[in-house]
């Protein structure tokens, strides 16, 4: 089921009111993300609130950009592990249950969750669960 593993360590997250200001300096910052060198930024936007994922020594240069004020929360120390499957996987019951399951019996929670693109799955842990996430998600993966 599972083609490919990887993990991330030190990778935050801050959830913040969704307002024009806002989203224009979201939009700046993700103009100065690094992505050639492996840089996480991810968003997730909703009616009133936006999340951004970003590595952790980075925070700082996203919070210079917005006023505190907007922040209600902000989670640090998070391991980020990035599930790629097949892409026609999407079209099978139980995967995200399958793989949140198999979370839960090695006892990690999970902090978030979100799938990006055909068969990728995103999954935030805290950092000191991140080993046994990874070390579970790779016995799924070699289930017959």
């Amino acid at each position: 089921m599972i083609l490919k593993l990887s993990m991330k360590n030190n990778v935050s997250v801050l959830s913040m009111r969704n307002l024009p200001d806002v989203q224009m300096a979201i939009a700046r910052f993700a103009g100065e993300t690094d992505y050639a060198h492996g840089q996480t930024f991810r968003v997730i936007s909703g009616t009133e609130m936006i999340s951004v994922t970003v590595d952790s020594k980075n925070v700082s240069k996203l919070e210079s950009k917005i006023s505190r004020e907007y922040v209600r929360r902000q989670l640090d120390e998070l391991a980020e592990l990035v599930v790629d499957m097949v892409p026609d996987i999407e079209g099978t019951s139980g995967v995200l249950s399958a793989v949140t399951t198999e979370l839960t019996i090695n006892d990690v929670n999970v902090v978030q969750l979100s799938t990006v693109g055909p068969g990728r799955i995103t999954i935030l842990v805290k950092g000191r669960d991140a080993t046994k996430a990874y070390l579970a998600l790779e016995g799924l993966s070699k289930a017959k």
